[in-house]
């Protein structure tokens, strides 16, 4: 391949339909290559792609939620299955970095939360069900890229020890996992930009982690010709402006060496004949529908087993069906307006939502009709304001009268045709009927209050006045408050508070009725200071399309609690703190002095108590944990076993946890470190092994002399609980520098 041939390949092509795309050449036989976001399903922007075409699947820090390899395996295959059949050949995901600010606008995306080796458990199986489709993963944003407020311009800067410890191992075991093209964040990494950073991208990642595919830089962050194809950044995205004809004259003149511009084609080719890219490439059409009611289930599953019970303290869950007469929800989010998923390139236009009354009502049989009962007016749009007011992406009428139907308040859905042939028209679901417009080519439809039978009752309150709210909530059997917030790719959230009137309603009702649950549905971590007063509190995580009927399965126990916090819940006058200078930095320079203390580390360095800790999640069974044992001590593959019994009422799930404290004399011997985690099922009366894998790494802490990971001489703490802070089993094993 001649120079100009060759650089075709290391720079995005102008308008492209995809957000990203490489040129094919048909003389060497070398297929276009199209690359979509995002991380949590094919995000469809344009008419042309269809919004609502494809499933918004929970988000990537639910699936860190569910603490199940299982599920992040499926969940991958899933998305890469919709991703081929959109013609996509690369994912440009799963999102990996480790949550150290809790207001990172984009932590709703990765599925490490602030615990490493959280994201490194579960990037191996996402990565493997992504690939299985013949398409790529893409590990990112590669390195550092924990804040959104000026993070095109903002330095982190943290020393060789950190970063290899606690920011490098989910990308370390992504690496190790197969992964075939990895993506160079927007940051700046000690001063030196991510995507022209020789130590981050050369000496770390190919030197230590043995990476041999190719690196492609964030859409525009690249800054830089010879400078940063030297370092080690393989392609620009998503255009030519430095690594077009600017990179040609570079290797004419010798700035960057001919060998190494071919290697950086090596690099990309290689990993598109590992996939089958050039005898099995994606056929698949980027307007196509690649929804189906086998994601649509597994959708449901994932979310389900994504959801936290965080408090059941007077056992009110689960709720019997046929024992529950009435049901109150509060709050705008409990029905019509609906927060499931984030935005950015993570957001995906979901063709439908399923609201937490809605799921519940269908999970408590209160006798709802089967389909929609609207009357259809052709002709006709209803003109409501934006409060009263929500759109989706839909293919037709009927799509657009049944998302109404997923809804108990909608009253009326106009669907407004596609203004070009092929695209997909829009939904508009509204809350009342009134504002009734002639419109010709829009089809419009009033659908009237679903009737209940006499089984269950359910009521909806989302309006603002406490006494109204109190006064229903005393009248029936339950009372659900749901709260939700959201965030962005783009910027940092501003707090970690939920909306203030929303809090105002939930303590309203609480206060009102002893039988209450809280639902909170957020982007990562929020401060909870009404959750004393309910029953139980719930969490869902940016939990997809079907928050509602996922909500449900868990709270009537359909599919038991699974869920586990992938962040640290602090009491609100008790967060952790940042200085100016480490979070958001000063003069763009953030440094990362509070070394490993992020998240529940620094909780339980500086004896701070939480109001739930990372890990937690509650069952509707109890566990008794026994016999703690460490096998093939002078081993490398180590195990440590013990025995798991359910001695509750009921078939749960635990999800037992193991930490470990290095021996004094490390760098990190302050904290207990997750290492492992099982997901376990057990019957009333049942007991099980569990096994945990122990290997070298998990046991090493970087070693800045020798350049490498190794163990330290010791004795090394072995913790094993129901989260960090829930610990009920302890041990000790020895080490040496040459091993057990």
């Amino acid at each position: 391949m001649s120079v100009n041939d060759i650089d075709l390949l290391v720079h995005g092509a102008s308008n492209s339909i995809y957000v990203g795309e490489i040129s094919g050449q048909d003389a060497y036989c070398i297929p276009q290559l199209n690359m979509q976001d995002g991380p949590q399903g094919f995000r469809c922007q344009g008419d042309v792609m269809k919004p609502g075409s494809s499933t918004q699947f929970p988000c990537g820090l639910a699936i860190g939620s569910t603490f199940d390899k299982d599920v992040a395996e499926r969940w991958g295959k899933d998305m890469g299955k919709e991703f081929r059949e959109k013609g996509a050949h690369i994912q440009l995901g799963p999102a990996l970095n480790v949550a150290r600010v809790p207001v990172c606008g984009r932590n709703f995306e990765y599925i490490s939360g602030e615990e490493p080796f959280l994201g490194a458990i579960l990037v191996g199986p996402i990565v493997k069900g992504i690939q299985s489709n013949s398409i790529m993963a893409n590990l990112k944003h590669y390195i550092n890229n924990n804040q959104e407020d000026d993070r095109t311009t903002v330095s982190a800067n943290l020393d060789e020890t950190l970063q290899m410890d606690l920011y490098i191992p989910p990308f370390e075991y992504g690496v190790q996992a197969g992964a075939l093209s990895i993506m160079c964040s927007y940051n700046k990494v000690n001063n030196t930009y991510a995507c022209e950073n020789e130590e981050t991208l050369t000496s770390t990642l190919r030197g230590v982690l043995g990476y041999q595919y190719w690196v492609m830089s964030d859409w525009g962050a690249t800054h830089s010709t010879a400078f940063a194809a030297n370092a080690g950044l393989d392609q620009q995205m998503p255009d030519d402006s430095f690594f077009g004809s600017a990179l040609v004259d570079a290797v004419n003149n010798g700035e960057v060496p001919e060998s190494h511009f071919r290697e950086m084609a090596f690099r990309i080719l290689q990993p598109m004949f590992l996939i089958g890219m050039f005898d099995n490439a994606p056929t698949g059409d980027y307007a196509a529908d690649v929804t189906s009611a086998a994601h649509d289930a597994d959708t449901r599953e994932f979310a389900a087993k994504s959801t936290i019970v965080l408090s059941n303290d007077d056992g009110l869950l689960p709720l019997e069906v046929g024992k529950v007469a009435s049901v109150a929800f509060f709050g705008s989010a409990a029905d019509f307006f609906l927060t499931t998923g984030g935005g950015g390139s993570g957001s995906v236009v979901p063709r439908y939502q399923v609201s937490p009354l809605k799921g519940l009502a269908q999970a408590l049989n209160a006798d709802l009709p089967a389909r929609p009962n609207c009357t259809v007016v052709g002709g006709y749009d209803f003109v409501t304001p934006p409060e009263l007011s929500q759109s989706l992406g839909t293919p037709d009428v009927d799509t657009c009268e049944e998302a109404c139907y997923q809804k108990w308040s909608c009253a009326a859905y106009t669907f407004i045709p596609p203004s070009s042939a092929g695209a997909y028209g829009t939904c508009w679901l509204h809350r009342n009927a009134t504002g009734q417009t002639p419109n010709d080519g829009y089809t419009s439809g009033t659908c009237p209050p679903q009737p209940q039978g006499d089984k269950v009752q359910f009521h909806l309150y989302d309006g603002s006045n406490l006494d109204d709210a109190a006064a229903l909530a005393s009248s029936v059997d339950v009372v659900v408050a749901v709260m939700a917030t959201t965030s962005s790719e783009g910027a940092d959230r501003a707090n970690l508070e939920l909306p203030s009137d929303q809090v105002d309603l939930a303590n309203a009702v609480a206060a009102a009725n002893p039988n209450s649950i809280s639902l909170s549905i957020t982007p990562g971590v929020v401060y909870m200071p009404f959750a004393d007063s309910f029953a139980a509190n719930v969490l869902m995580v940016m939990p997809g399309q079907e928050e509602g009927n996922a909500f449900a399965d868990v709270i009537v126990n359909a599919i038991p609690p699974w869920g586990r916090l992938p962040f640290t819940i602090p009491y609100k006058d008790q967060a952790q703190p940042f200085t100016p200078e480490q979070y958001p930095g000063v003069n763009l320079q953030t440094e990362y002095t509070e070394g490993m203390e992020v998240g529940y580390r620094y909780y339980n360095a500086s004896n701070v108590p939480v109001r739930y800790p990372f890990g937690h999640g509650v069952t509707y069974t109890s566990f008794l944990y026994e016999d703690l044992t460490v096998h093939d001590m002078l081993q490398p593959n180590r195990t440590v076993t013990f025995t798991l019994y359910n001695a509750g009422p009921r078939a749960g799930v635990e999800t037992p946890q193991l930490y470990m404290r290095t021996p004094g004399g490390s760098p990190t011997h302050i904290m207990s470190q997750l290492r492992a985690f099982e997901k376990t099922s057990l019957g009333i009366g049942e007991s099980q092994q569990v096994t945990f894998a122990l290997p070298d790494r998990a046991l090493s802490v970087w070693d800045t002399y020798s350049r490498g990971y190794r163990l330290y001489n010791g004795e090394y703490e072995i913790f094993v609980g129901s989260s960090v802070n829930d610990i009920r089993l302890s041990t000790f094993l020895r080490a040496t520098l040459d091993g057990i």
